[in-house]
């Protein structure tokens, strides 16, 4: 292909310097670098170039022509594979999709990278992520396999499942649970339960009674007060308890949030 510098270079040297050169030829000439030059400008993607001039660090995008070859356009594809980002979006951008443990497979050649990412993910390592074969079936199936074959024999591999959760760093912060990469834990209510209750002890403020039972059923006491006649004292337990309350209704257990749509690089 015709760089533009050969071409500028071309062009500097088509000119009408005396009167022995011939206009009809010159004008050929130019009518040739200017198709060239459409063609050379065809070639060229649109680009964006930083800016070094009076508005240094502004970023610049040529919409048409461009400077650059599209293969050095900072395009999607500098971003690494598996990549998880967030969109205020309703869709994913091109080159993304929507981490929402949908399965990808060899029906998508485009999808091969992620699919070796996420197998190498379920397979390798000292906690491999079972969970992100598309079945268990499969996972069986892949034991011993090399991603490749999985791969070219149909495995299916789920991608991570975001919606409606927030991501956590992996591993262990101070004072904080060690935390493996694609685990998930978390819910969004919960019920107290005794365990959970502080540690307190309740004292019930009622009159002390002391003497005998007279009648099971009326639950009348004798007290010293007024003796009842034949009948000797003891100490007599009250046995009261506090009005139930409460309905074990979940209450709710999630921080303050924003909903975006959570995406993974293919």
């Amino acid at each position: 292909m015709t760089s533009s510098a050969s071409l500028i270079q071309h062009a500097t040297s088509v000119h009408l310097s005396s009167e022995d050169d011939d206009p009809r030829q010159a004008r050929v000439e130019l009518l040739k670098l200017v198709q060239q030059f459409n063609a050379l400008l065809d070639s060229l993607g649109s680009a964006a170039f930083k800016n070094v001039g009076s508005n240094e660090g502004e970023i610049v995008t040529l919409t048409q022509g461009g400077l650059l070859p599209q293969d050095l356009h900072p395009s999607a594809s500098s971003v690494p594979t598996g990549t998880l980002l967030d969109f205020f979006r309703r869709t994913p951008p091109e080159g993304w999709l929507e981490a929402n443990g949908q399965t990808i497979n060899n029906q998508n050649a485009t999808h091969r990278e992620l699919f070796l990412l996420l197998f190498a993910l379920a397979t390798e390592g000292n906690n491999p992520l079972n969970n992100l074969f598309g079945s268990d079936a499969e996972r069986r199936a892949s034991a011993g396999r090399t991603a490749a074959s999985a791969w070219n024999n149909g495995v299916s591999m789920k991608l991570p499942d975001l919606r409606g959760r927030t991501k956590v760093g992996a591993g262990q912060g101070t004072n904080l649970s060690t935390r493996y990469l694609g685990s998930m834990f978390g819910r969004e209510t919960s019920v107290l339960e005794k365990d959970h209750l502080p540690n307190v002890q309740l004292s019930i403020k009622a009159p002390l009674y002391t003497g005998v039972l007279v009648s099971r059923q009326s639950k009348y006491f004798e007290t010293q007060a007024a003796p009842h006649k034949g009948f000797s004292y003891s100490n007599v337990t009250i046995d009261n308890k506090t009005e139930a309350m409460g309905s074990d209704t979940p209450h709710p257990n999630m921080q303050p949030y924003f909903v975006a749509l959570s995406c993974i690089k293919y």
